[in-house]
Order: C-alpha cells, then sequence, then structure tokens
C-alpha cells in the first residue's frame, strides 16, 4: 500500500505510538498541542492498523514487531488484530538473479560441513569460508545464501577489497541470523 512519502510514514507511525493512548480515544493530536475532536474510534482504530502495517514494512528485521504491536494497543478488546505472524517479510532489492542456485555457495551453520564444496545439497558449515570462496568462482555477483537459523561466528568474519560485490543474504523464505555470540549448552 502506498499512502504518503516515507518521511511522512515515519511520522505518523511516530505520532501514534507517542501519543496515543486509552484516555485520550477519539480525540487526535494536532502540532501546537491542539486536539481533534470526535474522532470516530472505527478510524483511530484503523489509523493504527494501518501504522502497524507500514511499520512492519518498515522494519521487516523485526517480522511480527511485537513492541509496536502492543505499543499501538492491537490487543485491546476496542480495536483488536491478530498479531502478524514472526516470519520473515521480503525485502526490496534482495531479489536473487535467476540462476541463483547455480551460482550461489550455500551455508548450513548446523548439518555444513567446511569440507563440501558449498552446494545446495552439500553446504559449508563456515560464513568465512563460503565468503572467501564465493568470490573465487569468478561470478559477477558473487553470493552467499544462508539456511534459516542462527550461524555462531567462532572468530571475526574478515571482508576485504575481494569481497566487495558479494551479497550474503538469507536463503528464499528462510529466517538467518548471524550472531557474535556463543552457544550456549545448559540444561536445567
Amino acid at each position: 500500500f502506498r499512502c504518503c512519502t516515507a518521511s511522512m510514514a515515519k511520522v505518523l507511525v511516530a505520532t501514534l505510538v507517542l501519543s496515543w493512548s486509552p484516555q485520550v480515544e477519539g480525540k487526535w493530536p494536532l502540532r501546537g498541542g491542539k486536539e481533534l475532536a470526535d474522532v470516530p474510534a472505527s478510524f483511530d482504530c484503523e489509523m493504527r492498523k494501518l501504522a502497524y502495517a507500514y511499520g512492519r514494512k518498515l522494519l521487516p528485521r523485526l517480522g511480527a514487531f511485537e513492541s509496536l504491536y502492543y505499543a499501538l494497543d492491537l490487543n485491546s478488546e476496542s480495536c483488536h488484530q491478530e498479531q502478524a505472524a514472526d516470519e520473515p517479510v521480503e525485502q526490496p532489492g534482495t531479489a536473487l538473479p535467476n540462476n541463483w542456485r547455480d551460482t550461489a555457495v550455500f551455508v548450513d551453520g548446523t548439518n555444513g560441513d567446511d569440507s563440501n564444496v558449498g552446494s545446495e545439497s552439500h553446504p559449508l558449515r563456515s560464513l568465512q569460508v563460503a565468503c572467501d570462496r564465493a568470490v573465487t568462482f569468478g561470478s559477477d555477483t558473487p553470493m552467499v545464501l544462508l539456511r534459516g537459523g542462527t550461524h555462531f561466528l567462532t572468530e571475526s568474519l574478515m571482508l576485504g577489497p575481494q569481497h566487495s560485490k558479494l551479497l550474503i543474504t538469507s536463503y528464499p523464505k528462510e529466517k538467518a541470523e548471524v550472531s557474535g555470540g556463543q552457544k550456549l549448552q545448559v540444561t536445567w
């Protein structure tokens, strides 16, 4: 959906998040401390739903954007909307080339092995090995595709000028995260 420019939408989201409260339901804040009275509750509700949808679009990495959902009080009886599923949202600009399965190096932080070739069926385990291998293939757009899950780095990721055109992204429709933390093996 398109309602306004990005800066206007950011102002709308900020205004709704920072100034809405149940005590002023039906009154919309205007500049200069004035309020617009007698705003139908249905309009107020639809604007909060619009702000939630736009906030998720603006920050897709936050998935369901639970904090915004509750800040806009979309769980209330007067304006209820089911919380969006916590699934990755497609981001513009991350479209993969048609031959991505043939040119990408694949990484699976759980089932991969760095002695593998890095294909979809035989993925690597280490992001560093994958980045280094991807730039040696001679592709115009070297690419590393991370399978879903958390990819823990055991040491700093070292990228140099040879990696300048490298694209590191999640496998389509999967959510991959890169963490510099240590995976803890705890029992309770």
